[in-house]
């Protein structure tokens, strides 16, 4: 569990990051960040090896009035799908005129608190 790594992405951007003509590689709570942001923008049948991995946003969140519920509901499952998650500490969302969804969430984990913001 706890020697998960992966090749650090921009926080931003999302691009895989070099520094110094080399990739970065994120473990620990940063790892355990990045794959939940990692899983919390992948949209459903997206990636044609494995159509069943992803979140449900053409079905919940980019259609004509979002039940943010249903979507709050469908983020709080994939957090907790997670065996390093231990428990969801606060979470709140929010759909702005513009239609982007803000997720912000806490949670406990093996490596201590860890928090962050997903905006689709």
């Amino acid at each position: 569990m706890a020697g998960k790594r992966d090749i650090k992405l921009d926080t931003v951007t999302h691009d895989i990051l070099i520094e110094d003509s080399d990739f970065q590689i994120v473990s620990k709570g940063s790892w355990l960040i990045q794959s939940v942001k990692i899983k919390m923008l992948f949209f459903l049948g997206e990636w044609f090896l494995d159509t069943t991995y992803g979140l449900d946003h053409y079905g919940l969140v980019l259609i004509k009035g979002p039940d943010l519920n249903l979507i709050d509901n469908m983020f709080k499952i994939a957090l907790l799908e997670y065996e390093e998650i231990i428990e969801i500490l606060e979470y709140s969302s929010s759909i702005s005129k513009d239609r982007k969804l803000t997720v912000d969430f806490r949670v406990s984990t093996v490596f201590g608190e860890l928090s962050d913001t997903v905006v689709i």
